[in-house]
């Protein structure tokens, strides 16, 4: 893990391409700040996540904002899909807390292989 001056450049690093890549593909930050706090700067499992949630609300308002203006999204679906992502963020926050840092990331890393293979397997939707 870095260190000093060295540690703010690489989570400065870090926070644009994970921005970048959030606002280009939708994906959260947290597929790629995650494993960068953990790996490249000593944070536990928990902090990065806690951070990586926290860091992501502005982030997430700016590229909601910019596709909402574009017309991508679909906001009938959103008085289903908001709730249901308080109740479940909060259920996850809480189990997160509890579980071990081991533990931890192994459900973190098992989602994002999870996740990985099923995007690949799917086809997209013709439009």
């Amino acid at each position: 893990p870095v260190s000093g001056s060295t540690k703010i450049v690489t989570l400065l690093l870090t926070g644009i391409f994970s921005g970048f890549l959030s606002g280009m593909m939708g994906v959260g930050g947290g597929t790629i700040m995650v494993p960068a706090m953990v790996l490249l700067s000593g944070f536990s499992q928990h902090t990065a996540q806690g951070t990586s949630l926290l860091s992501m609300v502005p982030a997430g308002g700016v590229g909601a904002f910019t596709h909402w203006k574009l017309g991508n999204v679909k906001s009938d679906l959103l008085t289903g899909l908001i709730p249901g992502i308080l109740i479940g963020t909060y259920l996850g926050g809480s189990l997160a807390h509890i579980l071990s840092e081991g533990t931890l990331r192994v459900v973190f890393a098992g989602v994002l292989i999870w996740t990985g293979l099923r995007y690949l397997k799917t086809r997209a939707p013709e439009n």
